[in-house]
C-alpha cells in the first residue's frame, strides 16, 4: 500500500506539471456545471408551468361555486357555455381539473421524457384520443438535436475524458523507457498500475461527483430520500466510470503500443456509447413494433365521423335557450335540461373511447415491452445502463411517463362516471356535486420496485467491471519492461 501511495503521488505531480489533468478537470467541471444548468432552467420552466396550473386549479372551483350561487338565486344569468348548472359544462373541463405528474428532485441531471411527453393533462369527459394529446408541444429542433444534459455528459463525454487520461499509462512509461527503471527498482506491475489509476480515477470522479453534489444541494430542497438517491446515483457514475477505467487498464496490460491503445479504445467507445444502443433500438423496434399511428388516427377520424352521423338529430338541435333562457337554471326537483347536442358530444366521447381503447392499450402494451427489452438486453452496452439509470433518478424515464398515462387513463374513466348520470338523466349541478369531484393523486412507484431495478442495473455495470479488472489481473504477471 506504501508503495501505491507512493506511486499515485508522484503521478498526481507529474500530471498537475503537464497540465493534462487540469486540463481535463477543468473541462469536465465545465460541461457538467453547463448541463446542470441547462437542465435546471428548464426543470424550473416547466414547474412553474405546473405550478401556475396547480394554483388555477384550486381558485377554479371556489369560483365556480360563487358563480352557481349567483346563478341559482337570480343574481346573475347563466353563460349557456360555461353554466355551473349544466353538468355538460363542468364535465367538459369548466372546471378545470388537472392531472399532474410532479417532477422528481434529480430531475434537471437527465431531460429524458421529459420533452416529449406532457407532465399534466386538462381532464374532461372527451376521447382520450382527444385530450390526451393537446399537451405542450417542444421545439421540433430540439427535439431533433436532443438536449444537452448531464446525463450526455456521464454517458458520453466523460469516457473520452476517462481515456485520454489513461491510454498510455504503462504503454507511454515503456516507449519513454521509464518502465524498465521502475521495475527494475523492485516495483511491481500491480501497484505501479494501481497508483497510476488511483490518480486518474480520484480527480476525475472527485470533480464530477463534486460539481453534481454542490449543484443539487444548493439548488433543490434535500432530504433523507433525495441524499440517498443522490449516493446511489454517484454509486452508478463511479461504477459506469470504473467500467471505462477497467478497460483501459485491461488495454495497459498487452504490451502494445499508446496508438493501439488509443485506436482500440475509441473503437470501443464508439462501438458501446454509439452503435450498439442505435442497433439494439433498431432491433427492439423491429421485433416489437408499434402499431400504426397513421392507422389509429384514420380509424379514430372514421369512427367519429360514424358518430356524427348517428347523432346528427341531437347535433343538429336547434337553440332554445335564446328564446326561452329559463331553460339554463335548474328547475325545482333537481333536473336540468342538457342541450342535445352537449349529450350528443358526450355520447360520441364514449363511443370513441369504447371503440379505441382496445387499439390504445395496444400501443402502451407494446411500448412497454419494449423497455423491458431495453432493460433486459441493456448490459450489452454499459451506456444504457447507466443511461437507463440516471433518468430513472431524474424521473423522466420512459416507465415513470408509462405509469402517469396510465393512472390518467383510470382517472379519466372515473370522471365520466361521475358525469355520466348527470348528464344524460339531466341532474343539474349542485355545490354537493362540486365537492365530490373526483381529484386525481398520483401514485409513485413503491420504493421495493424501484430499488430492485436499480440494483438489476448496477450489478449490470459491476459484472463487467470485475470482469474487466481479473482479466487485466490475469495479465499483469505478462507485462513486458520493454
Amino acid at each position: 500500500m506504501r508503495t501505491i501511495g507512493l506511486i499515485f503521488r508522484h503521478e498526481l505531480r507529474l500530471l498537475a506539471a503537464e497540465r493534462t489533468l487540469w486540463v481535463v478537470s477543468f473541462l469536465i467541471a465545465l460541461v457538467s456545471l453547463y448541463a446542470l444548468v441547462n437542465g435546471l432552467a428548464d426543470t424550473r420552466e416547466r414547474e412553474s408551468v405546473i405550478a401556475n396550473v396547480a394554483e388555477q386549479q384550486a381558485k377554479r372551483v371556489p369560483a365556480v361555486l360563487e358563480q352557481l350561487a349567483r346563478v341559482t338565486s337570480g343574481l346573475e344569468s347563466p353563460d349557456p357555455f360555461a353554466n355551473p348548472v349544466d353538468p355538460a359544462s363542468a364535465g367538459s373541463g369548466d372546471v378545470g381539473r388537472h392531472a399532474i405528474l410532479p417532477y422528481a428532485a434529480l430531475a434537471p441531471i437527465a431531460f429524458g421524457q421529459s420533452d416529449l411527453m406532457p407532465n399534466y393533462y386538462r381532464m374532461s369527459y372527451r376521447a382520450k384520443s382527444n385530450f390526451m394529446d393537446d399537451g405542450e408541444l417542444e421545439n421540433p429542433w430540439n427535439l431533433l438535436t436532443g438536449r444537452f444534459d448531464f446525463a450526455f455528459v456521464v454517458v458520453v463525454l466523460l469516457p473520452l475524458a476517462i481515456l485520454a487520461l489513461t491510454y498510455n499509462m504503462l504503454s507511454g512509461e515503456r516507449e519513454q523507457g521509464t518502465l524498465k527503471l521502475v521495475l527494475a527498482q523492485g516495483g511491481r506491475p500491480g501497484s505501479l498500475i494501481l497508483g497510476k489509476l488511483f490518480a486518474r480515477t480520484f480527480p476525475v470522479l472527485s470533480v464530477t461527483l463534486g460539481v453534481l453534489f454542490i449543484f443539487v444541494l444548493a439548488t433543490r430542497a434535500v432530504d433523507a430520500n433525495v441524499a440517498i438517491q443522490l449516493i446511489a446515483l454517484a454509486c452508478v457514475i463511479a461504477l459506469y466510470s470504473a467500467f471505462w477505467f477497467a478497460i483501459a487498464t485491461l488495454m495497459n496490460v498487452l504490451n502494445r503500443s499508446s496508438a493501439f491503445n488509443a485506436i482500440v479504445l475509441v473503437g470501443a467507445w464508439v462501438g458501446l456509447v454509439l452503435v450498439v444502443p442505435i442497433v439494439m433500438n433498431l432491433a427492439i423496434q423491429s421485433a416489437h413494433p408499434l402499431p400504426s399511428r397513421t392507422q389509429f388516427a384514420t380509424q379514430n377520424r372514421l369512427i367519429t365521423i360514424e358518430g356524427l352521423n348517428r347523432y346528427n338529430d341531437l347535433l343538429s338541435a336547434d337553440y332554445r335557450y335564446v328564446s326561452e333562457p329559463e331553460v339554463l337554471k335548474p328547475r325545482a326537483d333537481g333536473t336540468f335540461d342538457v342541450q342535445p347536442r352537449r349529450r350528443a358530444h358526450f355520447l360520441l366521447a364514449r363511443d370513441v373511447d369504447q371503440l379505441l381503447d382496445a387499439e390504445r392499450e395496444k400501443f402502451d402494451r407494446q411500448l412497454k415491452v419494449q423497455q423491458q427489452s431495453v432493460d433486459t438486453f441493456g448490459f450489452l452496452s454499459p451506456a444504457i445502463v447507466a443511461y437507463e439509470s440516471l433518468t430513472t433518478f431524474a424521473g423522466t424515464d420512459s416507465a415513470r411517463y408509462l405509469r402517469f398515462q396510465s393512472q390518467v387513463d383510470a382517472f379519466h374513466r372515473e370522471w365520466k362516471a361521475f358525469f355520466e348520470p348527470r348528464v344524460l338523466g339531466g341532474r343539474a349541478m349542485t355545490a354537493e356535486d362540486y365537492a365530490k369531484l373526483p381529484a386525481f393523486a398520483w401514485n409513485e412507484t413503491k420504493d421495493a420496485e424501484h430499488w430492485q431495478l436499480l440494483f438489476m442495473r448496477t450489478l449490470s455495470l459491476l459484472i463487467p467491471v470485475c470482469l474487466l479488472a481479473f482479466f487485466a489481473w490475469r495479465r499483469l504477471s505478462g507485462v513486458r519492461a520493454a
